[in-house]
């Protein structure tokens, strides 16, 4: 018999991937019959963590896991290697059943009825959170913090974008053709209030004159935790019309903002990644009620296919030349694993 609970799930990357590792938790738990389960941070320190969002306790691996996997404390070289050879040293001296996957993006594993599950896994299929991402959105929701309500109540468009280093390096980040098409419909649809956000802060300055000069008006988010990261969560699940980037951050925004109201407005680029990992188109990333808008990105190699019209009237004074955005030096690296896109 193995010891530990019936479902042990590795917690990987930023707060949206700890937040699809949960949702598969939920599905492994019901397709197993099981009901206890573990999350255990194997990557860093995050903030916001899952904790912080969700009444669900993880904690980071003690010096007995340590022991126990021991590839986690000595093993030079990417972490993600290391964990894919730890999980198979782990299914060979237990019962446990290992679901061990190196792509985002790979449909779930069929479960053993019964047996325990050890996932590691980044579970960005829709097969693995098609029928559980609600729960997720509504416990979320439910974390909601003071001053959210009256939020929502201003009707604003925000505009996420995601610009950090990892997405510049692996040729990630959307290009200006995106953001050139979803100004032009939040301009039609009378939006009156924008909101922007960047990880990046010296993108935001190019990023409020291109909105400006469409002759929509700029704000500033409410700070509503006094924690930045937090503050522009809740700020995009507020919005009544909200600009994704393909970060999965913003995807459960997104997420919790339609358990809200299944009528709010949800814009997201496709392709949501060019495919790094097999020869084929990832999966759509779109809820139920979510508008497509083109990323311009190629769905198989990664190289951006710039289709930025040329600048019309104001246009010409703000808009980027042909597949530039402003240079940025980047925060440091904390991508989970050599071309896997972090939260």
């Amino acid at each position: 018999m193995t010891a530990g609970p019936d479902v042990l799930t590795w917690l990987r990357g930023g707060l949206g991937n700890q937040l699809f590792a949960y949702a598969a938790t939920l599905r492994a738990l019901r397709e197993t019959g099981r009901s206890s389960y573990e999350l255990l941070f194997v990557e860093g320190w995050f903030s916001p963590d899952i904790t912080d969002v969700l009444s669900v306790s993880a904690r980071h691996p003690s010096r007995r896991d340590r022991a126990r996997w021991s590839e986690l404390a000595r093993q030079p070289g990417p972490l993600a290697p290391v964990l894919h050879a730890t999980a198979r040293a782990h299914e060979r001296r237990s019962r446990r059943f290992v679901v061990s996957q190196f792509s985002p993006f790979e449909p779930p594993t069929p479960l053993p009825a019964g047996r325990p599950v050890l996932l590691e896994t980044f579970a960005q299929h829709p097969g693995w959170w098609a029928d559980d991402w609600r729960t997720v959105a509504s416990e979320l929701a439910a974390r909601a913090p003071t001053g959210y309500d009256e939020l929502v109540a201003r009707r604003r468009a925000v505009i996420n974008v995601r610009q950090r280093a990892d997405y510049v390096r692996e040729m990630w980040q959307l290009p200006p053709a995106y953001y050139d098409a979803v100004v032009d419909r939040l301009r039609g649809e009378g939006i009156e209030e924008v909101v922007l956000q960047a990880d990046e802060p010296a993108f935001i300055p190019w990023l409020r004159r291109f909105v400006e000069s469409a002759g929509l008006r700029v704000v500033d988010p409410v700070r509503l935790t006094g924690e930045p990261a937090r503050d522009d969560f809740w700020n995009l699940v507020a919005g009544a019309t909200l600009v994704l980037p393909n970060s999965t951050f913003s995807w459960w925004a997104g997420a919790v903002a339609t358990a809200r109201d299944p009528d709010v407005r949800v814009l997201y680029p496709d392709p949501w990644l060019p495919n790094r990992w097999t020869a084929e188109e990832l999966p759509d990333m779109g809820l139920p009620g979510w508008t497509s808008v083109p990323s311009h990105l190629s769905p198989i190699d990664g190289r951006p296919v710039f289709r930025l019209r040329p600048p019309v009237g104001a246009r010409a004074s703000v808009s980027p030349s042909a597949g530039e955005l402003p240079a940025t030096p980047g925060p440091p690296d904390h991508a989970s694993s050599p071309r896997t896109p972090n939260a």
